[in-house]
């Protein structure tokens, strides 16, 4: 998602997010996404391109809506798309509070056989209870750990570890 401002630009991802948020507009738009995604994504397997897994970011606002995953659904089978081609992305600090309503979204997304990943994982706020309480098969972890992995004996400790928890998990 990039927004060309006629007057300051290309403007960053996550400012066109906040201003979409802020504006009560994330919803249409974050669906826009995922139509686009998707139609990009039947283009592909039309044209014989398989085994793409389309990766969407999906915002905090979205997962507070109940009928979410049913929009999901409807999206994916507009496009005649199996679930598991796709995989929605929550940044780490969407999915902070493990009591949150979005957790059932989440849960709901996860029974479709959407994949579901936590992007920025260790920005700061990282846990392992996400492990726990989300139904996670792919871990992005956050440029801030793995910049210095080749400079760092402890940077590439964590990033070893990271990695090995998510071996054994099978994510």
């Amino acid at each position: 998602l990039r927004w060309n401002h006629p007057a300051y630009g290309l403007i960053p991802p996550p400012i066109t997010v906040a201003v979409a948020e802020d504006g009560e507009l994330i919803d249409r738009l974050g669906l826009r996404v995922l139509h686009n995604a998707c139609a990009q994504q039947r283009q592909w397997l039309d044209a014989g391109v398989e085994n793409v897994l389309m990766s969407i970011n999906i915002s905090a606002v979205q997962l507070k809506d109940d009928r979410f995953p049913m929009r999901v659904t409807k999206i994916l089978e507009r496009y005649n798309l199996p679930p598991e081609c796709i995989e929605l992305e929550v940044t780490e600090s969407t999915a902070l509070d493990p009591k949150s309503a979005s957790n059932a979204v989440l849960a709901q997304i996860h029974t479709t056989g959407v994949h579901l990943a936590i992007d920025d994982f260790g920005m700061g706020h990282g846990s392992l209870l996400y492990f726990k309480q989300f139904p996670v098969s792919t871990l992005k972890i956050d440029k801030a750990l793995s910049v210095d992995v080749l400079k760092s004996k402890t940077a590439e400790d964590i990033i070893s570890n990271i990695m090995d928890f998510c071996e054994g998990r099978g994510v």
